[in-house]
């Protein structure tokens, strides 16, 4: 079974917020990333298939800093 490599190339957007807490080191923050590699067709004697490799990224969590 022969193996093919392929590499994709795309764009990143995202937007993100951080909340300090008063009088605290600590914050809170979300974020949100959309990522997208571009879509590729490929085809073999069996047939063919179209990957479109998208990925939705949410982070939440928090900071402490001293």
């Amino acid at each position: 079974e022969a193996v093919d490599s392929a590499s994709h190339r795309g764009w990143m957007a995202g937007a993100g917020v951080e909340l300090a807490i008063a009088n605290s080191p600590v914050s809170i923050f979300a974020e949100y990333n959309y990522l997208t590699l571009g879509g590729e067709t490929y085809a073999s004697e069996e047939g063919s298939a179209t990957i479109d490799p998208v990925t939705h990224i949410v982070r939440v969590g928090g900071r402490l800093r001293f």
